[in-house]
């Protein structure tokens, strides 16, 4: 018990999982927040979100209608029951403790070989040694569904006609990784993405992000507030569509509200109608443990 503790607060603290303990009332229902007069409800199973959809599609066509899901303790989390003992030396160094450590061990001694560019190549190497040690775990970590229906049910809304993809904090390093995790339960986002097979890299500082696959992995950026999801879904939007070509309703997923509210701000600035779900299955089970 006391190992999956220790893992479960390492996972809790690095980029492997996003979790959220902001407590919102029962979780068995939805909830609507009205302080801000902003959609977005709260839930713990997918098939919730039929009855939204359902009365979206009465103003909208389905496939204009687009799925849009954060990856980690959304539709993935961790399975802490098939993790070895050995892994956990491993998943620590993946958190941002080990990237600092790793950053100011490399700036100490480019200060004495290239001092003029001692900050810039500290931060490349830290960040190069990070990205392989994060990949490197995330393709050991066994996973499992957050919701076991979520398959079934994201097959069920392909079929009546939604376009999906996912949009993760995870670094471009792993999208390979994350193309076979999500593969592996036989999910697919190239296959219905909204925006068809395009492949772009963004600029967004401090790494480039990349929309491939139907997934738009943006990286450490991912979490800053300077650069919250709702920004960066802007900034696909901006690469790949026109603004004649934005009459469309997005539902988005993630189990960290405060990006669920970025979304919904972000879009609806821009005159895009968004409907945030936060999702707190997770959130949930932590806090019963």
């Amino acid at each position: 018990m006391k190992i999956k503790l220790l893992l479960s607060s390492v996972f809790l603290v690095s980029n492997l999982a996003y979790s959220t303990h902001i407590k919102e009332g029962e979780c068995s229902h939805v909830q609507e927040t009205q302080k801000e007069e902003l959609e977005i409800y709260t839930i713990q199973k997918f098939r919730e979100i039929d009855a939204h959809l359902n009365t979206l599609s009465q103003s909208k066509p389905r496939s204009k209608i687009h799925l849009v899901f954060d990856i980690d303790n959304t539709i993935l989390t961790p399975d802490l029951d098939d993790i070895d003992i050995n892994f956990i030396e491993l998943a620590y160094r993946a958190t941002d403790g080990f990237y600092y450590q790793a950053k100011n061990e490399y700036l100490r001694m480019f200060k004495e070989s290239d001092p003029e560019n001692a900050k810039q190549r500290a931060y490349r190497s830290a960040v190069d040694e990070w990205n392989e040690v994060v990949s490197g775990v995330y393709g050991q970590v066994p996973y499992k569904l957050v919701d076991p229906d979520f398959v079934s049910w994201l097959n069920e809304k392909h079929e009546e006609g939604h376009p999906s993809m996912a949009h993760t904090a995870r670094e471009p390093v792993l999208e390979s990784v994350t193309v076979k995790q999500l593969a592996s339960f036989g999910i697919d986002f190239s296959l219905y993405s909204p925006f068809d097979g395009h492949k772009a890299t963004l600029d967004l500082p401090p790494e480039p992000a990349l929309f491939h696959n139907g997934i738009y992995i943006v990286g450490r950026g991912g979490i800053s507030a300077l650069h919250h999801k709702g920004n960066q879904y802007m900034n696909l939007l901006d690469l790949v569509r026109a603004p004649h070509q934005r009459d469309f309703i997005v539902v988005f997923v993630d189990d960290r509200r405060e990006h669920v509210e970025g979304m919904v701000k972000i879009l609806k600035q821009d005159g895009i109608r968004c409907v945030g779900f936060h999702i707190t299955t997770i959130s949930a089970e932590t806090e019963h443990k």
